[in-house]
């Protein structure tokens, strides 16, 4: 179980499962709907969500949820769970994150990419801190050697995120300038890197990586 901050909820992370696919939808909504962290404009169904944890699970690569583990309530029959909560039960998924390839080339399979998503009213709790605790080890001991994170609107909405990055000793990358476009606005885009010392086990790195393309399509 990951630390929780004094006076706060606390939390359990576990692997993601398909009945998580509600509560992650809407977590990821909200941040397509009202933030720049991630640079889609129209949030996808749960159908595509779905499809997208069943790929990585299928991939081996690690895909991780914050769970409430406060004990569970049953629901009253009138009630209807909302889409952040498991069915027969008031516990929570406060947020999620998951690796996948950096690249689809061969060459590139040590390096992998991370995503962190914390629902709205669950930040400030230590909930993505535990999130990306957890998934820096899990890709250590696959035999990752880089994680790569993406951080959408870096000169603006995204301090935040360079600040989360550099407390887990990520190291700036570079910038692409004008390389995003939402809500109206030319945005930077920050890349930061992890070395993760090659892993502690003996992993070859991902293996869609391993039978990725060898040539440009």
């Amino acid at each position: 179980m990951a630390p929780t901050p004094p006076n706060q909820p606390a939390f359990t992370i576990r692997p993601a499962l398909p009945r998580d696919i509600p509560a992650i939808t809407a977590i990821y909504t909200n941040a397509v709907l009202h933030t720049t962290a991630s640079y889609d404009l129209e949030p996808p169904t749960e159908d595509v969500m779905a499809a997208r944890l069943a790929t990585i699970l299928a991939d081996d690569f690690p895909y991780l949820v914050a769970e409430d583990s406060s004990p569970p309530r049953a629901l009253s029959p009138n009630s209807i769970p909302g889409p952040e909560r498991n069915a027969g039960s008031e516990r929570r998924v406060l947020g999620y994150a998951y690796a996948t390839p950096f690249r689809p080339r061969p060459g590139y399979r040590f390096t992998v990419e991370h995503s962190v998503y914390v629902a709205q009213d669950a930040r400030g709790r230590g909930v993505g801190t535990g999130l990306m605790k957890e998934l820096v080890g899990e890709c250590r001991r696959k035999g990752f050697r880089v994680m790569v994170g993406v951080v959408g609107d870096v000169r603006g909405d995204g301090t935040g995120a360079v600040r989360f990055h550099r407390g887990f000793g990520f190291r700036e990358a570079g910038a692409l300038k004008g390389s995003g476009w939402k809500f109206g606005r030319v945005l930077d885009t920050g890349l930061w890197e992890l070395q993760l010392q090659g892993g502690e086990g003996k992993g070859e790195g991902s293996q869609v990586a391993k039978e990725g393309v060898s040539k440009e399509e």
